[in-house]
């Protein structure tokens, strides 16, 4: 179930990148807009109309690195959010081309290696299609 899948991979997360805390939040089916902190359990909740991180993962479809967008890009909002959230890095979770959900990494303001942020990239691409099979199969199984 989704619990095993987002435990598993935190610790393989952890066996290349020490960070401090990982956070996972999903949408809902028929609420895409609100994001709810499922991993590890909580009551925190993200809008996406108050949330310049899921409006930016959103449109760019792609992880955003608090430390990269300090540098090179100037949306002092956004990078300000991260900060406020204690958020290094931001991997979103797409199925279907829409926002799912969000992965956050806090490295305790530690930049991370080029080594891990490939790492991270590349553990992007697959966190698409695990969620999303692991929701479809959830759903299936709820209809029957």
């Amino acid at each position: 179930d989704l619990d095993i899948l987002l435990a598993r991979l935190s610790r393989e997360i952890n066996k290349v990148v020490n960070y401090k805390e990982i956070f996972v939040y999903l949408s809902k089916k028929k609420e895409t807009s609100v994001f709810y902190q499922v991993f590890p359990v909580g009551e925190r909740l993200l809008n996406k109309s108050d949330s310049d991180l899921i409006q930016y993962l959103s449109k760019k479809k792609r992880m955003a690195n608090q430390a990269e967008l300090e540098y090179f890009f100037n949306d002092k909002m956004l990078v300000q959010e991260m900060k406020d959230m204690n958020i290094d890095v931001a991997l979103p979770i797409f199925y279907n081309k829409q926002l799912l959900g969000v992965l956050m990494i806090n490295n305790d303001g530690e930049l991370l290696s080029i080594q891990e942020l490939n790492f991270l990239k590349e553990l992007n691409k697959y966190l698409d299609i695990a969620v999303g099979s692991l929701l479809l199969y959830q759903q299936d199984m709820a209809g029957k």
